[in-house]
């Protein structure tokens, strides 16, 4: 089975074999990013330089490309968060201080919240599928 695309704290399982080429639209930390089904990778909010502020806003890295656009942005502010590539495609976003959950859809690249879940928690996925928020 194929691995499921999971993100915490910045901390990911991207391929190996990519290699940004380009720099991220945005300066940011304490993001996720989660390698999308295609290949793109999808980085998620992040913390602002020189601020306590998180961001809301969102980037897609293209290897075909090498470069970062803009997309959908968060409809919450989040930093420290759990990033999590789903069965289905999408990508599911919690936690980071925020009690709502959302997915990020690849097709249209925008975001809707489908729950709520505790502000600090981590992201975990069962072989079957199944999202854990701890």
């Amino acid at each position: 089975m194929a691995a499921l695309g999971l993100s915490v704290y910045g901390q990911n399982p991207i391929d190996p074999a990519l290699i940004a080429s380009g720099e991220m639209v945005e300066r940011r930390y304490s993001h996720a990013t989660t390698q999308l089904r295609d290949g793109r990778v999808l980085a998620t909010g992040g913390g602002i330089p020189s601020s306590a502020g998180a961001r809301a806003s969102a980037e897609l890295y293209d290897p075909a490309t090498g470069l970062w656009r803009r997309t959908g942005s968060l409809n919450f502010p989040r930093a420290r968060h759990a990033s999590i590539r789903l069965p289905d495609g999408r990508v599911l976003v919690a936690c980071g201080g925020v009690a709502a959950v959302e997915a990020f859809n690849p097709a249209t690249e925008t975001f809707s919240q489908v729950g709520d879940s505790v502000r600090s928690c981590t992201g975990f996925t069962h072989p079957d599928g199944r999202v854990f928020l701890l």
